[in-house]
């Protein structure tokens, strides 16, 4: 399934994730394009934050949903 991660600069990345895929890979991936450091990556849709350990089924993502990123910055 596809699955659009709108970043900082408002621009959109597309990525393949499974539904059983983690979260946590889903951020891998992303960082991995973009550079970013994975400890810093926050991913929400809609007003929840996006849990590592969830699974892309679990945090209710469907095809082509927007996921926005952010900088944690761990305050």
């Amino acid at each position: 399934m596809k699955i659009i991660i709108c970043n900082m600069m408002e621009q959109h990345l597309e990525f393949q994730v499974n539904p059983n895929d983690t979260v946590l890979q889903l951020k891998q991936l992303f960082c991995e394009k973009e550079g970013s450091v994975l400890a810093n990556c926050r991913l929400t849709h809609g007003q929840d934050e996006l849990h590592d350990n969830q699974t892309i089924q679990q945090a209710n993502l469907k095809e082509g949903d927007i996921v926005y990123y952010s900088m944690h910055l761990g305050f």
